[in-house]
């Protein structure tokens, strides 16, 4: 004679077996290299400039050792990007900044940017941050150009 009880149950277990065990389409996949690099400069900026972190500990997890600067007011190299950060951001308590969009694409990572002082009615600037991350997941190189917002 046939349980319908235990049928019941077993067919409870087996639906249930089959939803909640990982499968290859439902396992986590690795980033792709293009999604690895935008959460690394994101990360990055977040850190550095939104959170405001210890500089130094922030580049040296970061940017690597010869990184590329070209930004003419600040140095090439990591130390020259921890000198120049480290004593220009505690200047400027009251500046914003926020991420507005990030596009990337392979080893290139672009932020757009509003930086404001939140003590100012002026609307403040907007920047572009663009960034080459290498196969380890480090910045290795940085391009960066502002602009006024114009209050027309």
């Amino acid at each position: 004679m046939l349980d319908w009880s235990s049928t019941i149950k077993m067919f409870s277990f087996l639906a249930l077996t089959t939803i909640f065990t990982p499968t290859s389409s439902y396992a986590a996949k690795p980033l792709s290299d293009t999604a690895r690099n935008e959460k690394v400069v994101v990360h990055f900026y977040t850190k550095v400039f939104i959170e405001r972190k210890d500089v130094s500990k922030m580049a040296k997890r970061f940017l690597t050792q010869d990184y590329i600067q070209h930004n003419p007011y600040v140095a090439t190299g990591r130390q020259g990007f921890i000198d120049a950060l480290g004593s220009w951001l505690p200047t400027i308590p009251n500046t914003r900044y926020e991420i507005k969009r990030v596009l990337s694409a392979g080893d290139m990572v672009v932020l757009h940017i509003h930086s404001y002082d939140i003590e100012s009615d002026a609307p403040g600037q907007a920047g572009i941050d663009m960034f080459r991350v290498n196969k380890d997941g480090k910045i290795s190189e940085h391009w960066d150009v502002w602009q006024d917002i114009p209050t027309w």
